[in-house]
Parts: C-alpha cells; sequence; structure tokens
C-alpha cells in the first residue's frame, strides 16, 4: 500500500525534523515524539510491525543522540528511559492489535455478505423448484397454512396473502372435513379423494397425499392435490388410464425425489441464517450445494425421460465401448474410494467399435454403475465387464449387494417400480 508507506516516511522525516529543532529546548525527552511513527506502523500494519518499527525507532534515536553528543544508546536504555521504551511498545502493541481486529472485522463483514448472497440464491432456487412442481402444494401446521405453490394459489383461485397464515381446512368442502382430519390424525400417507373449495364457492374432486416432513426446523404436513375432475367425469379410455397412472408415477416419484433434498436444503437455509458457527456454516453450505446438484440431476433425468418418449431418432455413432466404459468408471472413483468401494473393470483384447447413441449409452452406464456402489457395502467389489457376443456387445455390471429378488425380476424395465419404498427413499434411486 503506497500511501501508508508514504505516510510512515513522511512521520519518520518529520519526527528527526523536530528532533534537532526541539532537542536543545527538551534535551532527550524529545524522544517521546517517536510514539507517533512507532503507532501509524502498528495501525497500517500490525503488531509484529509495529514492534519492529518501535526497535528501528530505538537504533534510530541512539543515532540522532549521537549526533548531537549524547551517549544515545545509554540514554535510551537506561532506567530513566524505561517508561519511554515501555511506553513505545505499548503504543505498537496497542495499535497493532486495533489494527488486527478492524482486519478481522472486514473479513467477517466479507464473509457474512458472501454467505447472504449464496443465501439469497439458494432460497430463489428452492422457491423455483417449489413453484415447478406438477402438484399443487401445501405446507400447514397445526392446521394454519405456511406456504403454498404457485399452482396451489391457481388451482384454489386464491392470492397467497389470503392463504398463508389461514386455517387450511376451509379449502376442503365440508363434507370432506372430517375424512381428510381422521387421514391426518392417522398418518396416512396414501393418495385419497375429497372435495376441494375454491375461493369463489365452486367444487371440483381432488386426490390428496399427506407427509410428515421437516420445514424450517420444526415438524410440518406436506400436502400435494391434484385436481381429478375431468379424469373422474369422463372417464378414461385404456390407453389414457394408462398415460394418467404414468402421470401419477412421475408425479409421485420426482415429489417424493424432490421433498427430500428441498426439506434438506430449507433446514440449512435455516442453519446459514440463524447460527454463526463458522464449521455449521460450512457444513450447511456444502450440504446444500450436494442436494442442490442432486435435484440438477433429477431434473436433467425427467428431461431426458420426456425428450426419449417423444423423439426417437436418435444419432447414432461409432464409439470405442472401452472407452466409454473407462469414462464412466473414472467419474466414479472418487466417490467409490471414499465408500472404500473397489471398482474392478475387464475390457476386450483390442478397441471394439459399436454404433449407438453415445449420450444415451453413457447415462445407462452411469445409473447402473451408480446404483451399483450405493447399494454396495463398505469393502465390496464392483465388477464391470465388456465382452461381444456375435455381432453384438454386452456391458455387464455386478456388485455384492442385496440384489433382486426372483419375483420382482418381471418388473425390472417398469418405470418407477420400487422393490422396497423405504431402501428407494435412502437412496433415491
Amino acid at each position: 500500500m503506497p500511501s501508508q508507506n508514504k505516510l510512515i516516511a513522511i512521520a519518520i522525516a518529520l519526527y528527526v525534523l523536530l528532533f534537532f529543532v526541539l532537542y536543545p529546548v527538551f534535551d532527550s525527552s524529545v524522544i517521546a515524539l517517536s510514539v507517533v511513527p512507532v503507532g501509524i506502523a502498528g495501525w497500517f500494519y500490525g503488531t509484529r510491525m509495529g514492534f519492529i518499527g518501535t526497535v528501528g525507532l530505538l537504533l534510530l534515536d541512539t543515532v540522532l543522540l549521537n549526533l548531537v553528543g549524547r551517549e544515545g544508546f545509554l540514554i535510551v536504555f537506561d532506567v530513566g528511559g524505561i517508561p519511554n521504551l515501555l511506553a513505545l511498545f505499548f503504543v505498537a502493541g496497542l495499535t497493532g492489535t486495533i489494527h488486527q481486529l478492524q482486519q478481522q472485522y472486514r473479513d467477517e463483514l466479507a464473509r457474512r455478505k458472501d454467505t447472504e448472497r449464496e443465501l439469497q440464491e439458494r432460497e430463489q432456487l428452492y422457491r423455483k423448484l417449489f413453484n415447478s412442481n406438477f402438484e399443487a402444494i401445501a405446507i400447514h401446521r397445526r392446521g394454519v397454512m405456511l406456504d403454498v405453490n404457485e399452482l396451489f394459489e391457481k388451482q384454489f383461485g386464491a392470492n397467497r396473502s389470503d392463504i398463508i397464515g389461514h386455517d387450511a381446512i376451509r379449502f376442503a368442502a365440508p363434507e370432506s372435513r372430517d375424512s381428510i382430519l381422521e387421514s391426518i390424525r392417522s398418518s396416512n400417507e396414501e393418495p385419497f379423494e375429497a372435495t376441494g373449495l375454491r375461493a369463489d364457492g365452486t367444487r371440483f374432486t381432488m386426490e390428496m397425499q399427506t407427509r410428515l416432513i421437516n420445514y424450517q426446523g420444526k415438524r410440518a404436513l406436506f400436502t400435494a392435490l391434484r385436481d381429478v375432475t375431468e379424469r373422474k367425469e369422463a372417464g378414461e379410455s385404456s390407453l389414457k388410464l394408462e398415460r394418467m397412472q404414468l402421470l401419477r408415477d412421475v408425479v409421485g416419484n420426482i415429489s417424493h425425489d424432490l421433498r427430500t433434498p428441498m426439506t434438506i436444503i430449507s433446514n440449512y437455509l435455516y442453519i446459514l441464517q440463524y447460527n454463526n458457527d463458522p464449521q455449521k456454516r460450512d457444513k450447511a453450505i456444502k450440504q446444500i450445494t450436494e442436494q442442490t446438484n442432486h435435484l440438477n440431476r433429477l431434473i436433467e433425468s425427467l428431461i431426458s425421460m420426456s425428450r426419449l418418449d417423444e423423439d426417437t431418432d436418435l444419432q447414432l455413432d461409432l464409439i470405442d465401448i472401452d472407452e466409454l466404459v473407462k469414462m464412466v468408471i473414472n467419474h466414479f472413483q472418487i466417490s467409490a474410494d471414499d465408500s472404500r468401494i473397489t471398482l474392478d473393470f475387464q475390457g476386450l483384447d483390442s478397441p471394439t467399435f459399436v454404433t449407438a447413441a453415445e449420450p444415451e449409452l453413457y447415462r445407462a452406464v452411469t445409473d447402473l454403475l451408480e446404483n451399483a456402489i450405493h447399494h454396495s457395502p463398505v469393502g465390496g467389489v464392483v465388477m464391470v465387464k465388456t465382452r461381444v457376443i456375435d455381432d453384438d456387445f454386452e456391458v455387464s455390471i455386478t456388485d455384492q449387494g442385496p440384489g433382486i429378488a426372483e419375483e420382482h425380476l418381471p418388473h425390472i424395465f417398469e418405470r418407477f417400480y420400487r422393490i422396497d419404498s423405504a431402501r428407494s427413499s435412502k437412496y433415491g434411486r
């Protein structure tokens, strides 16, 4: 910082000048003026530089006193000079401490601003994900509305300001309120039908599903609602029934898979807002980042699934199958090492090119390997093999996890089929 260096140089120069001007009047007591450059050094550069500056000024005083014919060393360091010495070191230490406190305050202020900015960004992401859900969502506690998404406002024809803080049960028709309350009291998490009541008094048939979650550090109820009036009135053909079931599976599973990271993000946002412990704040930021990345992967999977449903005209290219598999293995190597899982790869003897859609093949191998790692025990081995069978190739991934029971094997290509909902919920797959 040139301006600070210049200020210290000016202070020393003024001190030398005043020494020769005032010495004839004040004798060696003029040395007390050296606290000025010492104080400036400590103020701008901290205690260490303040002490170094003090020693330097003492040596300078010795030289100046010798120039005027006095024994400078003895005057500075004799018994009478001890108060001056203590004063110099005290000033250096005091100003240095103030400098360090100022620096810590500036650093803490900058860190708080960064944290607040990241908190705002995470809150915006949470709100965006919350509002992009396929269902009308309400979060309530003890019958009082805490939060709703935009689809809920639209579906019930009410503004957010007229919903938050009011009774949740008023959005159900009187004839359905008892059954809804009974379902909540019995902790029923299965979907059930009820009659909804819009702000304008009109009614509609809705399908509800309620679960207990943590919201802002406290227990609350998460309710998802779907308007099924058209389905009830018109009745569906077999194709429409199949599509509706698929939609319900998508909504149910995506809501389930999004709910856990959204709840985690909400809880850690609360920690960031009200906790000043650096370790806890760093842990909260790390967890929010991990859950955000998890949400991004879920959204990418949805987009890919939708695109593949509508567009079967894939771009096919020649691909070295072993190189593709190695890329996937390298992607998960760190994750496997952290879980103490060995990834063993047995490839082909020579480069083998296949015709395939590379992005989709890469995703398929990625999903299988990630699933194998998540379900493998600590210290386990995941074997990845590639081989050619006649004119086809095969990629096999074998893990030492619990496996799939024989009765479930016919369902492995059914979308969203879950062998064990609790285990699927734990691993998010």
